[in-house]
């Protein structure tokens, strides 16, 4: 069961404490932090939420590239959570330009973690499900 910790215009943040999986969708263009006053704080609770080993559910299919600053949190978010003990990560993307955005993300927080990337949530979920950790 998912419950809800934000629920912004830019982004909505979820954990499903059964999976231990954090659910998160990202929306728009992040053209500053301004327009992100209390993501890192939201992110932060998503944490406080899931123990080590959790996984993760990513929608960037309706974000925009982000600018280089709004790309800089990201990279903070992902470091977080790698400190938190993130597991596998599937991350929902639809358009060419997000999909190398997140992977350069990726790249620069040292991702050490499995990413796969998907078109459609329910593929994302069942890739997650299948792996008896």
């Amino acid at each position: 069961m998912k419950k809800e910790i934000a629920k912004k215009d830019l982004y909505e943040l979820y954990v499903d404490t059964v999976k231990n999986r954090t659910h998160i969708i990202f929306r728009g263009f992040w053209e500053n932090l301004d327009d992100l006053p209390n993501l890192l704080e939201d992110f932060k609770r998503v944490m406080d939420e899931v123990k080590s080993g959790f996984t993760s559910i990513t929608d960037v299919s309706e974000m925009k590239p982000p600018s280089q600053e709004a790309s800089q949190l990201l990279v903070e978010m992902k470091n977080i959570a790698d400190k938190k003990g993130q597991g596998r990560v599937a991350r929902i993307v639809d358009k060419k330009l997000t999909k190398i955005v997140s992977k350069r993300i990726s790249r620069e927080s040292d991702m050490g973690k499995e990413v796969e990337h998907f078109a459609t949530y329910e593929e994302a979920e069942a890739w997650l499900d299948s792996f008896k950790d």
